[in-house]
């Protein structure tokens, strides 16, 4: 059985950056981060052991621009304890936003690390972008509604593109409350990343 810990970073993580990945009996979940946010990958691996597997150290050049990125992973065993969080967070082999999902984001970490995997400050003013435009507008409205059930935090989807992402604006000190929030979090787990908030 997973702790508290392990599922309230699970539901934000694969919200976020991760991924599950099913094989025809049992799943396990896998981490992708620039080696920037090496503190970070740490402490997800330490909070999943013992289910996490080495962490990996690894380069990508990008053919485009001869770009290299230098990053780190690591996955977790294949388990059927994580079969759960591929059935609730997967359909026709595509990530998708569970309708229930204000039953599951509910803490301070599940949203931080949501954040910290996908979310950005916005340069042009104190507003926080939360990057779901590989959504659906109806899961992107499932997600702003939980931020306001569960954080009274009132945020707009925004078009990006071809998609939508969240923004959580300065107006009525929303983006200020949302880093209030989750700042207690990353202070004391990974002050590396306090770059993300106001």
């Amino acid at each position: 059985m997973l702790t508290s810990d392990q599922h309230e970073l699970l539901i934000g993580g694969i919200l976020g950056d991760c991924y599950v990945e099913k094989s025809y009996v049992n799943s396990r979940v896998a981490f992708v981060h620039s080696i920037l946010q090496l503190e970070y990958v740490e402490w997800k691996h330490s909070v999943l052991q013992p289910y996490s597997s080495q962490i990996v150290k690894y380069c990508v050049v990008d053919k485009r621009t001869q770009e290299t990125y230098y990053k780190v992973r690591f996955k977790t065993v294949t388990n059927e304890i994580f079969n759960p969080y591929h059935k609730l967070f997967y359909a026709n082999k595509l990530k998708i936003v569970p309708t229930t999902i204000k039953d599951y984001l509910k803490t301070e970490i599940a949203l931080a690390v949501w954040y910290l995997d996908d979310g950005a400050l916005r340069t042009d003013c104190k507003g926080l972008r939360l990057h779901t435009n590989s959504f659906y507008y109806d899961e992107v409205v499932l997600l702003r509604d939980s931020l306001l059930e569960n954080f009274k935090i009132d945020c707009k989807p925004h078009k990006q593109g071809k998609g939508w992402n969240l923004y959580i604006g300065a107006f009525h000190k929303q983006s200020e409350k949302f880093c209030d929030i989750i700042r207690p979090f990353v202070a004391s787990k990974v002050p590396s990343m306090l770059y993300k908030l106001l």
